[in-house]
């Protein structure tokens, strides 16, 4: 895991930024994308001059996740959502919270 940490915690110097005209993108599609790939470089996509997307290349850490994806040594989680619409307990009817539950017990335990 520590090589996981080392590529997560890399911090990345801002990559090289090439603008990219909407027609050449449509024309030459796999040709920029694979330059761009090959320099890790980010695109700013124009249209008559303007910004109106970015491409930004896969980071280390992601292409790193992948491969240990593809070797089975990180299994993907059954639910990615994690905790999203988790709700807490209700309240103690007692009004006791159990953060003062479990306070008054280890002070009880220390006597």
């Amino acid at each position: 895991m520590d090589h996981m940490t080392a590529l997560l915690e890399e911090s990345e110097s801002p990559a090289p930024v090439r603008k990219v005209g909407i027609r050449e993108l449509q024309h030459h599609a796999s040709k920029v994308i694979r330059e761009l790939a090959d320099a890790e470089a980010t695109a700013e996509i124009t249209s008559r001059g303007e910004v109106v997307a970015r491409l930004i290349p896969v980071s280390p850490a992601e292409k790193a996740f992948a491969e240990m994806l593809e070797q089975g040594e990180v299994i993907p989680a059954k639910r990615p959502g994690g905790l999203a619409g988790w709700k807490p307990l209700p309240p103690r009817e007692d009004g006791v919270s159990l953060s003062d539950a479990l306070i008054d017990l280890r002070d009880s335990e220390r006597e």
